[in-house]
């Protein structure tokens, strides 16, 4: 069951609001992934399981193959990827 109690740093929402940015954020990989493009993380690794700390705690990029690749190398190259692990 999803813990009701939120990450420092990170946005309280309810439990059904949680669920639905859930359901929403898998919807759109989903989507990606079925058209032929990349979902993965900012290091380039495969997204893993969602948990109970919700989506809005993964580092998730989605895109066609040659956006979602341009965007990963972006996101690590100007130290956002490493902010954003700081933070969660």
């Amino acid at each position: 069951m999803a813990s009701s109690q939120p990450l420092a740093g990170a946005p309280a929402l309810s439990r059904a609001r949680r669920w639905a940015l859930l359901f929403t954020v898998a919807a759109g990989l989903l989507l990606v992934r079925e058209a032929g493009g990349k979902v993965c993380d900012f290091k380039g690794a495969t997204l893993g399981r969602m948990d109970n700390r919700g989506p809005e705690t993964h580092q998730i990029v989605a895109g066609n193959l040659k956006v979602a690749e341009s965007l990963q190398k972006v996101l690590v190259n100007t130290g956002y990827a490493a902010e954003f692990d700081a933070k969660f």
